[in-house]
């Protein structure tokens, strides 16, 4: 006797989560705290099982847990769906044996018609985020809103990632200018360059003390604590994690960085042109104020390797 529709669904009724056009799925931090979306690419990342791990503020927990409210949502609706349609398969498979049995011809005719409504399976509607990253330690793929981030699968924090990432973007911007035989293009690209290396060691530097402070729980120290002046860290450092910043530069680097953030500031502030506290600060005996600035390529790569190794000693130190 062969089963019905309905039994042929059995006790459990699955329904497979849709994922994105790049195979993406959908992942929601489920800490009360936090409640952000995420996505992953399943297949990538490690390879044994292991607790998922939220990229924004780092609860772990079992991958079950990172359900998101649309999936459990779209997993009912769809499995009513699929009851509905077995159920009405069930009632046309009777309406055509009880035709087929009917008498006909006689003085008694019998007709049976089944009435249905349409049944949809419910829509699915993916979020896009802003950035697509992949882990350089379990080779996870993963997509976020912002750019910082702990790796879901293995726990590891992106912003040396990110720093590196910025860092090579400056220096093919420093190559197209060098390329260019435009000067003004040429000196604005120079001087971009080198506002985006100093906010690429500003954001990497303020993304490890605001995870070193949280692991700590002292979130509060990392609030308003800025790279973008040297001098500034070092007093922030030195009184809330006892690190001095100067230690971890190399013999005369330390100047020499604090010249080029100082330049930086000129060209955020000032438009370019110097002024007499640059002078005075920066040491620069080249400098005339009212003078614009003219930053030099060179100087600007010799920075950013500089930064370089100090990330890797920050890093080591916190």
């Amino acid at each position: 006797m062969s089963r019905s529709h309905l039994e042929r669904l059995g006790g459990v009724v699955a329904t497979a989560i849709p994922r994105d056009s790049d195979g993406y799925i959908d992942r929601e931090c489920p800490s009360a705290d936090c409640h952000r979306e995420f996505k992953i690419l399943p297949g990538t990342g490690l390879k044994e099982p292991a607790p998922c791990i939220c990229p924004y503020c780092g609860h772990s927990a079992e991958s079950t847990e990172f359900t998101t409210e649309t999936q459990r949502t779209y997993a009912i609706e769809n499995a009513k769906a699929q009851v509905r349609e077995a159920f009405q398969s069930d009632l046309r498979d009777m309406v055509g044996k009880l035709r087929a049995s009917a008498p006909r011809g006689g003085m008694i005719s019998v007709s049976f018609e089944l009435k249905t409504s349409p049944i949809r399976r419910p829509f699915y509607g993916h979020h896009e985020l802003e950035t697509k990253l992949v882990c350089p330690k379990c080779d996870l793929f993963y997509a976020i809103f912002g750019k910082f981030a702990f790796c879901p699968d293995c726990g590891a924090h992106n912003s040396r990632q990110m720093f590196e990432v910025n860092l090579a973007l400056v220096e093919k911007q420093l190559q197209i200018a060098a390329n260019s035989f435009d000067p003004d293009l040429q000196r604005h690209l120079v001087e971009n360059s080198l506002e985006d290396v100093v906010s690429a060691f500003d954001g990497f530097g303020r993304e490890l003390i605001r995870v070193k402070a949280s692991k700590i729980g002292q979130p509060t120290k990392a609030d308003g604590l800025s790279f973008q002046s040297l001098a500034g860290a070092e007093r922030r450092l030195l009184k809330d994690f006892s690190l001095s910043l100067d230690s971890l530069f190399d013999s005369g680097d330390y100047d020499f960085a604090s010249r080029m953030f100082l330049q930086r500031h000129i060209l955020a502030h000032k438009m370019g042109v110097i002024d007499a506290e640059y002078v005075s600060k920066s040491g620069d005996t080249a400098a005339r104020v009212g003078h614009r600035l003219n930053p030099k390529s060179e100087e600007i790569r010799r920075l950013s390797t500089v930064l370089q190794g100090v990330a890797n000693r920050l890093e080591g130190s916190l």
